[in-house]
């Protein structure tokens, strides 16, 4: 009978693994996903008392201003 039908932890193939190895970009990623989902709730919830067009426009600033703050940071 085979060995390696037997126990497959006797084989004499050794099984592979590739890795991933980029942390920086995963890092700056999450850092940025978890930047950009909290700043604009915020900004949303403490212009909630004033006109719509200001709420869009100052999204909007803060969406230009956390992506170059971010792309200089990372």
């Amino acid at each position: 009978m085979d060995a390696s039908l037997i126990s497959p932890l006797k084989s004499s193939k050794r099984h592979q693994e590739s890795h991933f190895t980029s942390n920086d970009i995963v890092r700056d990623i999450i850092l940025g996903l978890s930047d950009g989902l909290t700043v604009p709730f915020a900004l949303v919830a403490g212009l909630s008392n004033t006109s719509p067009s200001l709420i869009v426009t100052a999204g909007l600033a803060e969406v230009v201003g956390g992506a170059i703050a971010m792309g200089l940071g990372g």
